[in-house]
């Protein structure tokens, strides 16, 4: 019984130390998504119960943040106009090409922020909670054993979704500065702020030069629905602090 113990005691220590080594040897690196599944039935032993609900609802909570953000990115527009000319604007565009407004966009990164911090916390929380489970373990091994890859598989979840978070809010900031620069370059409708710039000087300070091509009427008409989805919004200005959420 002692064999088996050791064992299983290693063969727990292991799935989840392993996770937290790779994390971090390899945190820049993309790991696969990890999905999660509550046990059809609960364990009975409260540590284990409890650390499968913490799982639960931190997955939970991140799958739904993931499904609610959307990528926004300063693009040129190249707008052909009923004369046949073509016009230059730049405005802020989601993952669609959509002109978006730039405060509504803003406000939005604030709150994605913010859910991101609370999530980071929950997932960072199922790491740090390896030496409760652990112990738990070492009361009632048998019972362990049939949980096991519950138990490794949620140190799994968190540190997967630890990376994955990272990346995202990552993103997230580069696109909120990239608004708050636009915001200074160019005026609501996508024209230069100050006119005499040359708008080449300033594509630095754009990850994405590639023109988008629109007639006038789906430039106007998806510019005034910006303005509307933007009307009394009055976006946080600087970065989110995410402080050390992602040190282990």
């Amino acid at each position: 019984m002692k064999k088996t113990m050791k064992l299983l005691t290693f063969a727990l220590m292991l799935g989840m130390v392993a996770p937290v080594g790779a994390f971090a040897a390899k945190k820049d690196k993309k790991k696969k998504e990890v999905t999660w599944e509550m046990p059809s039935k609960l364990s009975g032993l409260e540590p284990l119960d409890n650390y499968f609900n913490a799982v639960n609802s931190a997955y939970t909570n991140f799958q739904t943040f993931k499904g609610s953000v959307t990528y926004y990115t300063v693009r040129p527009i190249e707008i052909t106009q009923a004369d046949g000319t073509v016009k230059t604007v730049r405005a802020v565009v989601d993952q669609n090409g959509t002109v978006r407004d730039a405060n509504k966009a803003l406000q939005q990164y604030w709150d994605w922020g913010k859910a991101a911090i609370n999530i980071g916390k929950e997932l960072k929380d199922l790491v740090k909670q390896k030496d409760n489970i652990m112990a738990a373990a070492k009361k009632d091994f048998l019972t362990s054993l049939a949980f096991a890859k519950y138990i490794t598989n949620g140190v799994s979840v968190g540190i997967n979704g630890l990376t994955t978070l990272k990346e995202m809010v990552t993103q997230l900031s580069d696109q909120g500065k990239e608004i708050r620069q636009f915001k200074k370059d160019y005026t609501e409708s996508g024209e230069l702020a100050d006119p005499t710039m040359d708008p080449k000087s300033i594509e630095d300070n754009y990850g994405n030069n590639e023109p988008i091509k629109k007639t006038s009427d789906e430039f106007e008409k998806e510019l005034a629905a910006a303005k509307a989805e933007g009307a009394g919004v009055e976006a946080p200005d600087g970065d989110i602090n995410v402080g050390d959420l992602f040190d282990l």
